[in-house]
């Protein structure tokens, strides 16, 4: 199929990274225009260091040996053989494949953008209330019981989850989060399937910008775990008794969630001037990443699918269970990253067309993008190759 030119005169990094670069500049730029204009708490200077240090180390720290265990496993469930590993040509192909300047630029670029763009977020989920005061709490909370039969869903699942054991699990789980955050992230940024790469990042702004920030603010809400803070006294505390259970938790073990609530309050009161800010509850920016994730998963393989649904069920009954979250919030954006998702496609084709870009490893793209753009394209890896071109071992 040919393919209309584009910009085929801009560098392929730029062209393939364009969604995520426009993102964080015009949204950074709106910053710090707004910040100007307005009193408003700015925790970017902070952040964005901060950002980048957790990233670098992450990959050097975490990612890098996993992807050294990762080559041989891939190499010899594709049928290559162990003692290709002494050969120099494996070496040399697997360079050719995975060192080539459009995958490292565009990490590079991924590196370079995130940790401005995370501190963006920041410092908007951290004005939310200078915008829009916190008003829905009590609607969610009605929502939610009636939604759940007239119970909220907090009782529902502290029957069986409000043990020391299940609780420290579900704390681990949903912190957990921060570790699957960074490393789906760069695995992306580093990956071979350029088209999913491509509709990867452009769900996750849309996330980030569309929840995270334009539904946030427009549906202001603070969360279970401060519904007395701005509901006052004559709201009741319908989450009193979960919230008390959690503080005894905390007495005799380590809770993430009780550590976090304390500062996130703290920041929002203007006590606290640490690089951690920023409350916002509907809907829930770490229920609808998790959720991407799910669609990332099996669009490689169903049991890596499989694996994130279990992290996004996790989640969701952890937002409940640890108070950051009504249910309601996890509900919402579970189904408006469906249909993100969903949008993404188009864009993602919208994308490649115009900017004349191919996806020849990645089996996620349609047929038209995996076909060579010219004939001076490098020819398809050889059997013996670590991942045959197409394969859907490509990761």
């Amino acid at each position: 199929m040919r393919r209309p030119k584009g910009s085929r005169a801009w560098p392929v990094v730029v062209r393939e990274n364009l969604p995520l670069l426009a993102v964080t500049v015009l949204w950074t730029g709106a910053w710090l225009v707004v910040s100007r204009l307005i009193d408003v708490p700015t925790v970017t200077n902070k952040g964005v260091g901060e950002h980048l240090s957790e990233l670098v180390d992450y990959f050097v720290s975490d990612l890098l040996p996993v992807l050294a265990l990762l080559v041989p496993l891939f190499h010899i469930a594709g049928g290559g053989r162990a003692r290709d590993f002494v050969e120099r040509s494996f070496w040399a192909e697997l360079a050719r494949r995975y060192l080539t300047s459009r995958i490292l630029l565009g990490f590079l670029v991924v590196l370079a953008c995130m940790p401005v763009f995370y501190a963006t977020y920041r410092d908007w989920k951290t004005a939310i209330p200078a915008f829009v005061p916190f008003y829905l709490d009590p609607a969610l909370e009605a929502a939610d019981r009636w939604l759940h039969g007239g119970r909220h869903p907090w009782e529902w699942l502290h029957g069986w989850i409000a043990t020391p054991a299940r609780t420290d699990l579900i704390d681990g789980l949903y912190i957990f989060w921060f570790e699957a955050k960074l490393a789906v992230v760069l695995w992306m940024a580093f990956s071979r399937r350029r088209w999913l790469r491509a509709r990867f990042f452009i769900t996750y702004a849309l996330v980030y910008v569309v929840l995270g920030h334009l539904a946030a603010t427009a549906f202001s809400s603070a969360g279970p775990v401060y519904f007395t803070e701005v509901v006052g006294p004559t709201g009741g505390d319908p989450y009193g008794p979960l919230l008390a259970y959690l503080e005894a938790m905390s007495q005799t073990m380590v809770l993430f969630a009780t550590d976090i609530h304390a500062t996130l309050l703290a920041a929002y009161w203007g006590t606290y001037e640490g690089p951690v800010s920023g409350i916002s509850a509907f809907p829930s920016v770490h229920v609808a990443v998790a959720a991407l994730y799910v669609f990332v998963g099996f669009a490689v393989h169903r049991l890596l699918g499989w694996a994130f649904l279990v992290l996004l069920l996790a989640t969701l009954i952890g937002s409940v269970h640890l108070a950051w979250h009504y249910a309601l919030d996890g509900y919402v954006a579970i189904v408006a990253v469906a249909a993100l998702w969903a949008l993404s496609g188009p864009l993602t084709e919208r994308l490649f067309t115009w900017t004349a870009l191919d996806a020849l490893d990645d089996p996620s793209a349609p047929p038209a993008f995996r076909e060579p753009p010219s004939p001076s394209s490098p020819p398809p890896a050889t059997e013996a190759s670590p991942w045959r071109s197409g394969s859907s071992r490509s990761i």
